[in-house]
């Protein structure tokens, strides 16, 4: 005989409703907004025990205000209520071991004893008085019947206290209990069971999706973009036959905690969703807890740099929101899934961009022939040439030249819609040189006047003529193409090189009335090895008392 020796017993008692699956649905729709939030459809047929059809416990979803609905042609009513149920657990202790094994035969080491006891385990209680409800062991005392015809009265104390015991036949491992669990009734009408065709939709918290772009740079005029997402799946299980990753504007305003048709005792209320979040477009940070190895889920996605791999998503633009689906996607809950969407070629283009301060109406006195050092950016610009829209999401460049990938940068790449153009920062190039100088040519003085209405005094402004300089010289091996951005106040006069002008609403003041302001910016095309000057003027009304 096969003897089950139990020294320790350290066995969870987790009584759940698990057992009352959401039976005859299945999930035809998932939409996972970046508010951690996601839309479910569930459609099929059910079948009804007297008419009715019943979610208990948590299997009933934590659908959000506003977002349950059920449609049946058949349906009558759907209420909610509490109910007492039979729910099963694994045992936790000595004393729910002895209830899970009534009449099975043991070995038992009271406590104080050097003498083991053998026989059958008899739970003593009462008959079950009510048929019609689950007839449940809960004694409190136990017997051992003996071989000889005796039994052994033990209190739960005394069981708990064993110093060992064995169980001699195979052992059950669960045990019973009533709970007081919630329900959502779904009543067709009449008495009789039958199937019944239903949809249930709802929006619930805990799902969510974190966008992550791959941007590889082929050549100087091509890029690959790749698009992945990391899923965090805390709401249920998900086997879906389409997953919706939606990007864009969520706005649903009054879905800030449980549904009043759920909101039972055993529901914690949803925290409101700051507007912030609701409505934005931004990137939205995943809260949730990333002690969990993430899985690589099964969908569709793209092999890489020349690597086969699955289809990639469908893309969809419905009104304002745009849908990545992916198909036949199972995620369990506590999961994380990396989910690839899409990889495309795009044109791009290399840029290098330096922008140089403002100067300021207020100085008080002569520019300084000091020449400043200008950082230079290198950024590239990705021509959305592919059937999606990008969603804002962090992006990753490498370069991926002759099989051989080498990282560049990390940096954001915003919202972008089709057709459009987009500008990712790579690094500073310190192999592109840019010095910046400005001297005062001329000075009228006490051009004008104001006087200070709250202090009386008079300001004078005089007009000053002032003389930029722009040295650069690109120690690249290719040519570049240099963006050079300023914002300057004042009248501007004369360029050594072609600038477009764009000028500003400035508000009206006594310090800006009359110093117009304009953003001004140099397109060129840089050699490798050359250096080139830009010379500017522009004329300012600089104030002083």
């Amino acid at each position: 005989m096969f003897t089950y020796r139990y020294f320790a017993l350290a066995l969870l008692l987790c009584f759940s409703a698990s057992s009352w699956a959401q039976k005859g649905l299945e999930t035809e729709a998932v939409s996972i907004f970046k508010n951690q939030t996601a839309f479910f459809v569930k459609e099929g047929q059910v079948k009804t025990q007297k008419g009715k059809w019943e979610l208990v416990g948590d299997t009933i979803p934590q659908a959000l205000n506003g977002t349950l609905w059920f449609s049946a042609p058949s349906l009558q009513i759907v209420r909610s209520f509490q109910q007492e149920k039979e729910v099963e657990g694994l045992v936790s202790n000595y004393s729910s071991m002895f209830l899970a094994n009534d009449g099975k035969n043991v070995r038992l080491l009271l406590s104080g004893d050097t003498t083991w006891t053998e026989g059958k385990i008899k739970v003593l209680q009462v008959p079950n008085p009510d048929p019609s409800k689950p007839n449940i062991k809960t004694g409190a005392l136990f017997a051992i019947q003996m071989k000889t015809g005796r039994s052994l009265i033990l209190k739960q104390a005394q069981i708990e206290s064993l110093r060992k015991f064995e169980i001699l036949d195979s052992p059950n491992f669960t045990n019973s209990s009533i709970q007081r669990l919630p329900v959502l009734q779904a009543d067709f009408g009449g008495t009789a069971n039958s199937s019944q065709k239903l949809q249930m939709m709802y929006l619930r918290q805990n799902l969510s999706w974190k966008p992550d772009y791959l941007v590889e740079l082929l050549n100087d005029k091509e890029a690959r973009i790749s698009l992945r997402t990391t899923v965090v799946n805390e709401a249920e299980d998900v086997k879906t036959k389409s997953l919706n990753l939606v990007a864009g504007v969520p706005n649903f305003k009054y879905a800030n905690r449980i549904s009043d048709l759920l909101s039972f005792g055993y529901v914690q209320p949803v925290q409101p969703q700051r507007y912030v979040h609701t409505l934005s477009n931004a990137m939205v940070e995943n809260v949730a807890s990333y002690d969990v190895m993430p899985t690589i889920a099964s969908a569709p996605g793209n092999g890489g740099n020349g690597m086969p791999g699955p289809a990639p998503a469908v893309g969809e633009s419905v009104e304002d929101l745009f849908y990545y689906t992916l198909k036949d996607v199972e995620i369990k809950k506590g999961e994380r899934a990396l989910l690839d969407v899409f990889s495309d070629k795009v044109p791009v283009e290399h840029i290098y961009e330096s922008i140089i301060g403002a100067n300021s109406y207020s100085y008080s006195t002569a520019y300084s022939f000091e020449k400043q050092t200008i950082p230079v950016l290198h950024t590239i610009k990705l021509e959305n040439k592919t059937d999606y829209v990008w969603t804002a999401a962090p992006v990753m460049v490498v370069q991926n030249k002759d099989n051989k990938i080498l990282p560049i940068s990390q940096d954001v790449l915003y919202y972008t819609s089709k057709q459009d153009e987009v500008s990712v920062k790579l690094t500073e190039a310190p192999d592109v040189a840019l010095k910046f100088s400005e001297k005062e040519i001329k000075r009228t003085n006490n051009t004008k006047q104001i006087r200070e209405t709250n202090t009386n005094r008079i300001r004078y402004y005089d007009l000053v003529t002032v003389e930029a300089e722009i040295e650069i010289q690109n120690f690249k091996g290719k040519d570049i193409r240099l963006d050079i951005k300023r914002a300057i106040y004042g009248e501007l006069m004369e360029s050594s090189e072609k600038w477009l002008k764009s000028p500003r609403l400035q508000p009206r003041s006594s310090y800006t009335t009359y110093n117009p302001y304009t953003d001004v910016c140099w397109e060129m095309k840089i050699k490798k090895g050359e250096q080139k000057k830009i010379t500017y003027t522009y004329k300012v009304y600089l104030s002083h008392y």
